[in-house]
């Protein structure tokens, strides 16, 4: 027992499991600004190599290209042939654009030793060019001689030797470059493989974390899930218990229902009848006893009898709809005969009629009202909904069971409507034939048009308590 100051047990737990879940969420995401972080410098430096061997590359071209010229320039000259020109003027046009991507490149990295080296570069390899041009004007000017002696001046060599040092100090300054830009680069995946390895363990140890309270969670789960199933269990006994009263009980009241049915059917031939038979025989006489020639007189005479002749009619005709006494007197296969001739006659549709040729007369009376009040009901639905032209019943019979067909023409039943709690009727036939053991079906004909509605019934039925189990 716990006194009210103390602190529940589950609260530190719950604080710790909140706090993991915190960090697990902010760590990932601080793990991966930094990885971003560190991708970010080394695609910078990726791309600053790669400028960087560029530039040596430029820085090379341009050195080509100038002793190209050079080299165009003085075959010339030694062999008077212009065959060696044809190389001069492409290598001397190449040279600005290749100083200009230098000078930009240089700017863009930010290398102000970079800058000045290209700019003297541009002024010693200008200084080249007009050397080179110069011997050439010399030679269209005043011959070979001339062009010759500016060749074998020191002037073109210092020039050469001063491009070649300025360039050979780009390439210095391009190592260094390299070097500072590899250092970032190692760096950088060094910091990345701290992050991975870090990221790694934070992990795995998350991951062992998250089994322990998954496992935890999952034996509580697996706890109730128990204890669920057998609430269940209970609960389905209880249903299947209080399922098997109902439907004996239902049972039980569709039996009394149609004892008193038949009792007041039997009480009202009985007694109703032998009132108006007595009544109608003793109007009879009456009138043989006061026949005098009046018009108004036997009109009225006619108008009673008449209504008694009603009156006859009527009790007739709930005492079939109470109690078929053709199903008590004659059997089955005679009630339904008349019950199919009533709702056609009444109905108008055309009806073909099967019915087994064996002898039905050891047939249950609870099978028999069962099957007579399914066919009265199937042919009430038609009459009411179906809209049909024409009807088909047949009553099969075998050694052990009892199938009666009712087919029809008609618009049909929707498929969903058959379940519905609405539908008493079909909801009635269910019970009926389930109490005796049967089973029932309702599926469109085979043509797509209309109903069929099956219903088999053992010989012998079950109880409405085997039904039940």
């Amino acid at each position: 027992m716990t006194t009210p100051g103390a602190r529940s047990p589950r609260r530190p737990r719950r604080y710790w499991l909140v706090a993991s879940v915190a960090l697990a969420l902010v760590l990932p995401v601080v793990l991966f600004f930094y990885a971003e972080l560190g991708q970010a410098r080394l695609r910078d430096a990726s791309a600053g190599l790669t400028a960087s061997e560029w530039r040596q590359a430029t820085v090379e071209e341009l050195l080509r290209s100038l002793l190209d010229a050079e080299a165009a320039q003085r075959g010339f000259l030694l062999t008077e042939d212009k065959a060696y020109l044809a190389p001069f003027d492409p290598s001397v046009r190449r040279i600005p654009p290749l100083l200009d991507g230098l000078e930009a490149s240089y700017r863009r990295a930010g290398s102000q030793a970079g800058l000045a080296a290209v700019r003297d570069l541009r002024l010693k390899c200008g200084m080249k060019l007009g050397e080179l041009s110069g011997s050439l004007r010399l030679y269209g000017e005043f011959g070979r001689p001339a062009a010759i002696a500016l060749v074998y001046t020191d002037l073109g060599k210092r020039t050469i030797d001063d491009i070649r040092a300025t360039a050979a100090g780009l390439l210095t300054v391009e190592t260094q470059i390299r070097a500072a830009t590899t250092d970032t680069w190692v760096h950088g995946i060094r910091v990345t493989r701290a992050l991975i390895v870090l990221a790694t363990l934070l992990g795995m140890a998350f991951l062992v974390a998250f089994g322990l309270l998954l496992g935890r969670e999952l034996r509580r789960r697996e706890a109730e899930a128990v204890e669920l199933d057998a609430r269940n269990r209970e609960l389905d006994q209880v249903v299947q218990e209080r399922t098997r009263n109902l439907s004996a009980l239902s049972s039980h009241l569709q039996h009394v229902r149609e004892a008193e049915k038949a009792a007041l059917a039997r009480e009202l031939h009985d007694e109703l009848g032998g009132l108006l038979v007595a009544a109608k025989m003793d109007l009879v006489w009456l009138r043989r006893k006061l026949e005098n020639g009046d018009a108004m007189l036997a009109e009225r005479w006619n108008r009673v009898q008449k209504s008694l002749e009603q009156g006859v009619d009527l009790k007739r005709g709930i005492i079939e709809n109470l109690r078929p006494t053709l199903l008590d007197n004659l059997g089955l296969v005679a009630a339904l005969r008349w019950l199919v001739s009533e709702s056609a006659r009444r109905s108008g549709f055309k009806c073909r009629e099967r019915y087994s040729e064996e002898d039905l007369a050891d047939l249950d009376p609870e099978a028999s009202i069962a099957l007579y009040r399914i066919a009265q009901e199937c042919l009430t639905n038609i009459m009411k909904h179906a809209q049909a032209t024409e009807v088909e019943v047949e009553l099969a019979c075998t050694a052990a069971d009892i199938t009666l067909t009712v087919a029809d023409n008609g618009r049909g039943i929707a498929r969903h409507s058959i379940g519905l709690p609405q539908s008493y009727g079909i909801a009635g036939m269910r019970h009926r034939v389930s109490a005796l053991g049967g089973a029932m079906s309702i599926a469109p004909r085979a043509d797509g048009r209309g109903t069929v509605v099956r219903v088999t019934i053992p010989r012998v039925p079950a109880t409405a308590g085997d039904a039940g189990t």
